[in-house]
């Protein structure tokens, strides 16, 4: 969940963001298209100004030094929201999330590496959120195998 207090004029007030659920089928095969979906709902009683969601782990840090990009791909993004894009390759920004409103978020991947991996994400307020509004990292395990696609 988000949280963040009103001023002390409106200390009643919140905003506070719930991952309904997040879903991404945990066994996939190379080079086959998948969906990442995260659902969303404002569970608080004030606005969330610029939703915001961190995933830090369709790709990974490669080691091999001399790399021009050290970051390398284990799901490539064929289709992202197209509202979310913003700068950072991990980080999309949806814009307003009134109280009560549900919003459902879809990334399409292609599964580029083999092996057992761990997608991370996190949820703000807005891009430039505190630390503290800044949801607990969330995580589902996916497995990739090599077998080809039939």
């Amino acid at each position: 969940m988000i949280s963040g207090c009103g001023s002390e004029e409106k200390s009643n007030t919140s905003t506070t963001v719930e991952v309904l659920s997040a879903s991404f089928p945990p066994r996939q095969r190379l080079a086959k298209p998948r969906t990442f979906e995260l659902q969303v709902l404002n569970t608080g009683t004030r606005a969330i100004p610029n939703l915001t969601v961190m995933i830090d782990s369709f790709s990974a840090r490669s080691d091999q030094p001399g790399l021009a990009d050290a970051e390398r791909p284990i799901w490539i993004v064929d289709v992202e929201p197209l509202e979310g894009q913003v700068a950072n390759n991990n980080t999309w920004a949806f814009g307003k999330l009134e109280p009560s409103q549900m919003r459902t978020l879809r990334w399409f991947v292609m599964p580029v590496v083999t092996g057992t991996h761990t997608v991370t994400y996190q949820l703000a307020p807005s891009l430039d959120a505190k630390p503290n509004q800044v949801t607990a990292k969330q995580s589902l395990t996916v497995a990739i195998s090599g077998k080809p696609v039939s």
